[in-house]
């Protein structure tokens, strides 16, 4: 797992630009080349890595009541709930989009902690169901 340390995140509550971003991009890359993911013996599966995502306990809650929910409407009749953070200057900041896997949703642990590290590193974010 990458630490703030390792990607230089900008401290919480201020606001990155989008060339913050992209250099937090170029390191992650540098970060990820340099240290390629080795998973726990014990959850060398895919499968288990999901189970333990979901399972495993977080020190945070997502502060979620910041997110506006949306409806987007990807064909004729078909529209998905989705749950989105946006930095100040929307149009300023790169957006993550996360999908959930298996029997996950928008709340899940694992989609609210990677919103979170992504708000923090100056991402606007969008949770879809």
């Amino acid at each position: 797992m990458l630490t703030d340390v390792e990607l230089q995140v900008e401290p919480q509550g201020t606001t990155p630009t989008a060339d913050g971003a992209r250099a937090l991009l170029a390191r992650a890359v540098r970060v990820f080349a340099a240290k390629p993911f080795q998973p726990h013996r014990l959850f060398r599966s895919g499968h288990a890595q999901t189970i333990a995502a979901y399972a495993w306990p977080r020190r945070f809650r997502f502060a979620s009541e910041r997110d506006e929910e949306r409806l987007f409407e990807v064909a004729p009749g078909v529209r998905v709930l989705a749950h989105c953070r946006w930095q100040t200057e929307r149009d300023e900041h790169p957006t993550i989009v996360v999908w959930h896997g298996i029997e996950g949703s928008t709340s899940s642990n694992y989609m609210q902690a990677t919103a979170e590290k992504g708000f923090r590193a100056g991402f606007n974010v969008i949770r879809v169901n």
